[in-house]
């Protein structure tokens, strides 16, 4: 039945395929909408990639420089991680390692294999 619907440029929206886990049954819509309804999602990721970006170019860059305020960069880094939700230790040392510049960053860099949780 479903494979009918491809014929005529129909595409089932399923509670997998649609984002919306809300819905109790699947939706008969045709696929013109269904990618539009993608292309959108996709917009959507990358503004919000965008303003992350632009988030994170706010923080304090750390050079590794006895200057440099450690308490202060890692307090930045643990305030707007913890205000984006951002759990995963992964993406979080990403957004570190993008503030790193100087010694700082190819300390990272060099222990990039041994450096994997935030704690």
């Amino acid at each position: 039945m479903i494979s009918d619907f491809a014929d005529v440029g129909m595409t089932p929206l399923t509670n997998e395929n649609s984002g919306l886990n809300s819905l109790k049954e699947n939706i008969i819509i045709p696929s013109v909408y269904v990618r539009k309804l993608q292309e959108q999602e996709e917009k959507g990721r990358i503004v919000l990639t965008l303003a992350r970006k632009k988030h994170y170019e706010d923080l304090p860059t750390f050079s590794g420089h006895s200057s440099d305020d450690t308490e202060r960069f890692l307090k930045s880094i643990k305030v707007i991680t913890t205000s984006d939700r951002i759990n995963d230790d992964s993406e979080r040392l990403q957004i570190v390692r993008g503030k790193l510049t100087h010694s700082a960053g190819r300390w990272f860099d060099d222990d990039q294999q041994v450096i994997k949780t935030w704690d």
